[in-house]
């Protein structure tokens, strides 16, 4: 079994969940540190997304635990979805469920929207019909 990180390493700790899960092996818990503000757990994502080759298709809204969210100073994070664990479903195909042995695993059914122009930072979407523009499909 690999060593964890004994400090907060995002390099490190990145290197490790990427090599967890190419070998499609289980960890016992985080490989370090967990992460003490989103900020670093960007940081770590950032170098997960680095070390993968995979393309990021999309992100997925999370909640943080509510233990955690004063001590991360947030109540969400954002994480990337890559093109290998996104499954569209299609009317009478059964989709398969690839596990780690070992590992925890679930389905959730996503409503996956779209978006189909390009939107500056910073803009605001005020309105459902403003959100609706943006759209290029759900």
């Amino acid at each position: 079994m690999e060593k964890t990180v004994t400090q907060h390493d995002p390099a490190r700790t990145a290197e490790l969940l990427v090599r967890a899960r190419a070998s499609r092996r289980a960890l016992t818990g985080f490989p370090g540190e967990i992460p003490p503000t989103v900020d670093e757990a960007y940081a770590i994502q950032d170098e997960v997304i680095a070390l993968t080759d995979d393309t990021v298709v999309g992100w997925k809204v999370g909640l943080i635990a509510p233990a955690l969210r004063e001590r991360a100073g947030a109540e969400r994070l954002v994480g990337p979805v890559f093109a290998t664990n996104l499954w569209p479903a299609q009317p009478g195909v059964v989709m398969p469920l690839p596990a780690i042995v070992g590992g925890t695993s679930c389905v959730e059914a996503e409503i996956v929207m779209t978006v189909g122009v390009d939107v500056p930072a910073g803009t605001a979407v005020q309105t459902l019909d403003d959100a609706r523009q943006l759209l290029d499909g759900v």
